[in-house]
């Protein structure tokens, strides 16, 4: 099991070079004085998923950490995921995922009535054990909608990942979007509650493997005034229909939201 980072070679992960091309569009001009750094948001996430393949169901499961950092109105975060695979083959794999780190900002200001969008980059390095990633570090641009309508949310994503390439495997780089709709549900619960649904497309990274399209249902509750728990289902569209999943996530905001 591999548990430091691995190096990132250029000449053998062309991905690793488009993040430092990013971050000049997302960078404002520098403060006067730059606010320090603080620890904003821990997560702590269980997640299951039944996948048809030939021969046989593959289980999925994965306990995803995450911590996040806030400074003005940047945001930057840390996760990694302990996976386990389980096969009717007998083909069993336990360790842990890829660590990925992304920075992200809003580019117009987040207020009642109008719409926002934020940019998020993201590199993935690759830290997983045995096969349960690439070897190769990813590289990507997310780029998030949103308008906020009273109690409703109405949202959009569309993101481009730049692939670490190998020889032996038919890799391409992937674009995904989504689009979906919030419901704020203050009023008839309280603080804090909230449910949605929304449908997202990705492209798999091999391309001999179908696309992934997605419905997804989520309802999210508060925990006291720091804590909050999000549940959530979901459903493959198109040439994967029958695969299901779900899932819970515990957070823990410093900020108390």
């Amino acid at each position: 099991m591999r548990t430091g980072i691995a190096l990132i070679r250029p000449a053998r992960c062309r991905a690793a070079l488009l993040l430092p091309a990013l971050l000049p569009a997302l960078l404002p001009a520098a403060p006067a004085r730059a606010e320090p750094w603080r620890l904003s948001r821990l997560s702590l996430g269980a997640d299951v998923e039944r996948q048809a393949v030939a021969g046989g169901d593959r289980k999925l499961a994965s306990l995803p950490l995450s911590a996040s950092w806030q400074q003005g109105d940047w945001l930057a975060t840390a996760s990694v995921p302990y996976q386990q695979v389980r096969g009717d083959g007998g083909d069993d794999i336990d360790g842990w995922g890829d660590l990925t780190l992304s920075l992200g900002r809003p580019l117009r200001p987040w207020t009642p009535g109008s719409w926002t969008v934020s940019a998020t980059a993201q590199l993935k390095l690759p830290t997983a054990s045995r096969t349960l990633g690439t070897g190769r570090a990813d590289a990507g641009l997310t780029l998030d909608l949103a308008w906020w309508l009273e109690s409703w949310l109405p949202f959009a994503s569309l993101g481009y990942r730049m692939t670490g390439k190998r020889n032996d495997l038919p890799m391409r780089d992937t674009i995904a979007a989504m689009a979906g709709l919030q419901r704020d549900l203050r009023e008839d619960l309280g603080q804090g509650w909230s449910a949605g649904a929304y449908v997202s497309f990705r492209q798999s990274l091999y391309r001999t493997v179908d696309d992934y399209r997605t419905a997804v249902l989520y309802g999210t509750a508060p925990l006291g005034d720091a804590w909050s728990v999000q549940a959530y289902g979901s459903a493959a569209l198109g040439t994967r229909a029958g695969d299901l999943g779900g899932g819970l996530h515990l957070r823990y905001s410093f900020t108390g939201k």
